[in-house]
């Protein structure tokens, strides 16, 4: 049957949506941007209001010095037609004392509110500076008791900017007209507003290049997968499901997959094959042997050899059983001979093995009790005996191995750790890779296989369960069994 792809093209759609989560974020932006600014300025305008008021409460001042504070403002705003207005309110806790000319009579509320939002508190009033005499350590200025901000609207609609401040005799209250400052940030979000449509223009190009862009690969992915002809696996992907642009590559996976599937199948039957077949000629070997060296003269060069030799075929068998387990995990045929296991108790059991065979290595303990798993008991065993056994060939000499058993979440967790030098950043990645050893494992002084993490993992992954390196920072390295 003729596939039939949808009718827009993905390039377009990608292009659409892309464009369209980008404008609205520029959208977004633009709008926090510009909210913060104005808060910036803002706080700025508060800033400069709060340290005139702070100078100018360090003592207990008369009407005169709030007459020179008001000319002052006045010259500081400037002689511009557009030049900010400055108008303070002054009053000691029970009297008016000072207020500017052009005060306005509509946020007094708003005042008076401030100031009573600004608590005095309690004990007696601090002892005012001695007039006179400059503030100092010695003369300490009155400590301001707080600050208030307000944006206030009087009875003919000027906004104004309304700073209160208090020490415990007096409270100011310093006001500044906004239409200067409104009259700036208007003419800065104007010029956002200006800006906005050419951003969204550019953001649109952008994300049409993108589209193009992200598509060019897919030519080249599909040529690669025609050459793929290793590994395997029975899904097919559904051309049904695909856009045009991309159903050249699921046509090229697909047969692509069919390719792995039968050299895969090859593979694995070739690894299940040869392990199986090697198992007679070994032990047949092993037989010849054992009985060579109980012929063989104690002690003599013979029986040495012969030790050796058997050890030699011990490791072949061990690596031509675990090659089986290997296959049969591959091909997702792992026997598993499920039971209800007590983990403690099997654990303790592989810790007691251990000790005999480690006298020299302390193994530290905690089991919690009771914890009971649906598995395979003797694969489930192996697993954790390699786990044992990584640890005791790989950490420091003499040094303990811990080994603790927890339960939650409906998972056991089995957290086997050592003390030892950290497993390298280039090497953690490929430590489950079979036959895979790092450059110290390489060395004559550690026997092994490159099997036994690989192994495990995928006896764990055949119980549901997941084996991982949690940790090796040069002082413990410690791996995580979840089941």
């Amino acid at each position: 049957m003729k596939p039939h792809g949808p009718r827009i093209s993905f390039r377009l759609r990608m292009a659409l949506m892309a464009g369209s989560l980008t404008a609205l974020f520029v959208v977004i932006a633009c709008w926090v941007l510009w909210d913060l600014t104005y808060r910036f300025n803002l706080d700025t305008v508060d800033s400069s209001l709060e340290r005139i008021g702070r100078s100018s409460l360090e003592r207990v001042s008369g009407q005169s010095y709030w007459g020179r504070l008001d000319d002052s403002l006045s010259v500081l705003a400037g002689g511009e037609p557009d030049a900010p207005v400055y108008i303070i309110y002054v009053e000691n806790t029970d009297r008016h004392v000072y207020h500017s000319d052009s005060w306005p009579k509509g946020f007094d509320k708003e005042r008076r509110a401030a100031i009573d939002s600004i608590p005095l508190g309690s004990g007696e009033p601090p002892r005012q500076p001695q007039r006179g005499v400059p503030v100092s350590e010695t003369n300490p200025a009155l400590p301001i008791l707080g600050s208030s901000f307000a944006t206030v609207t009087d009875l003919e609609g000027r906004r104004w900017r309304l700073a209160v401040l208090r020490n415990r005799y007096q409270s100011l209250a310093i006001a500044m007209d906004l239409a200067t400052f409104e009259k700036g940030m208007k003419t800065l979000r104007n010029r956002f507003l200006i800006a906005l449509p050419f951003a969204l223009l550019g953001v649109g190009g952008m994300a049409w290049w993108f589209a193009q862009r992200s598509l060019k690969p897919v030519s080249r992915l599909a040529a690669a997968v025609e050459n793929v002809n290793a590994g395997g696996l029975d899904y097919r992907v559904d051309l049904e499901r695909y856009d045009p642009e991309y159903r050249r590559l699921a046509i090229m996976f697909n047969e692509m997959l069919e390719r792995l599937e039968a050299s895969f199948g090859q593979a694995s039957r070739f690894s299940s094959d040869a392990s199986h077949e090697l198992k007679t000629p070994l032990t047949r070997l092993q037989m010849e042997l054992e009985a060579a060296l109980d012929e063989a003269p104690a002690e003599s060069p013979q029986q040495a050899v012969y030790s050796n030799l058997l050890d030699e075929i011990a490791r072949l068998k061990d690596i031509a059983h675990k090659l089986s387990l290997l296959s049969l995990s591959d091909a997702g045929r792992l026997p598993l001979n499920r039971e209800k296991v007590d983990l403690g108790c099997m654990i303790q059991s592989v810790v007691e093995d251990w000790e005999v065979m480690a006298a020299d290595r302390p193994i530290k303990v905690d089991l919690e009790k009771g914890v009971v798993v649906d598995a395979d008991a003797l694969l489930l065993e192996q697993a954790i005996q390699n786990l044992m056994s990584n640890a005791l060939k790989y950490g420091d000499p003499r040094s303990e191995i811990e080994v603790r058993l927890s339960s939650g979440n409906g998972k056991a967790s089995v957290i086997v750790s050592n003390i030892g030098e950290a497993i390298p950043l280039a090497d953690r990645e490929r430590i489950f890779d079979r036959f895979y050893r790092a450059d110290k494992a390489r060395s004559a002084a550690i026997r092994g296989t490159g099997l036994g993490l690989s192994l495990s993992r995928e006896i764990l992954r055949a119980h549901g369960g997941e084996l991982n390196l949690k940790s090796s920072d040069g002082r413990r390295t410690v791996f995580e069994l979840t089941l």
